[in-house]
């Protein structure tokens, strides 16, 4: 249909606008849908790798793992989507636990 109205298709077609309004219908699996909402700037996959090189120890902070993102990014983005971006795929900060310090004797 690329955008006609049924009306049409069924005017230039010579059936009715039911029939083609049917047979949209039974063919919809090959027409993909429109998930709609803006595209992420950073994929999941790009999060995944993120988090990837934090576990090997290949960055330590968000802000190293932006900045070898960026490189790999075709745009470049923030240091808060990078965050953001962790969190979604499981990891999250946590503060060290006090221990207490070694005395000499």
């Amino acid at each position: 249909m690329d955008g006609h109205p049924t009306r049409e298709v069924a005017n230039r077609t010579g059936i009715s606008q039911r029939t083609v309004s049917t047979i949209l219908q039974n063919n919809k699996e090959s027409v993909p849908d429109n998930t709609g909402g803006r595209p992420r700037k950073l994929p999941i996959g790009m999060a995944e790798y993120a988090k990837l090189m934090m576990l090997r120890g290949q960055v330590t902070t968000a802000t190293a793992a932006t900045k070898s993102l960026n490189q790999l990014l075709p745009e470049p983005v923030s240091v808060d989507t990078v965050r953001r971006g962790l969190r979604e795929v499981g990891m999250k900060s946590e503060k060290v636990a006090k221990k207490p310090a070694l005395n000499k004797k």
